[in-house]
């Protein structure tokens, strides 16, 4: 029996129904990558650029608040939880 060590997280593709949480007035601008998107939560006002990646954790959260703006090539990772 084979052993994988690695596993991918998939493509990323934002799809804010599987948001634990999205706010009115968000945008989410070409090339988002969001990951784990059950734990992040996105309040209102919220802009974010192009080819930013959000990247929840399996067990902690990651909580955008109101009136954020998120410039473009970010990567914000909620491990160990960020708010």
């Amino acid at each position: 029996m084979k052993y994988k060590k690695w596993n991918g997280e998939g493509k990323g593709i934002p799809n804010i129904s599987k948001l634990k949480k999205c706010g009115e007035n968000v945008i989410i601008e070409d090339g988002v990558r969001i990951f784990y998107p059950e734990n992040i939560e996105i309040g209102d006002n919220v802009y974010i650029g192009h080819d930013t990646i959000l990247k929840g954790y399996y067990n902690s959260s990651l909580i955008i608040s109101n009136n954020v703006w998120i410039g473009q090539q970010c990567f914000i990772h909620g491990a160990g939880g960020l708010l």
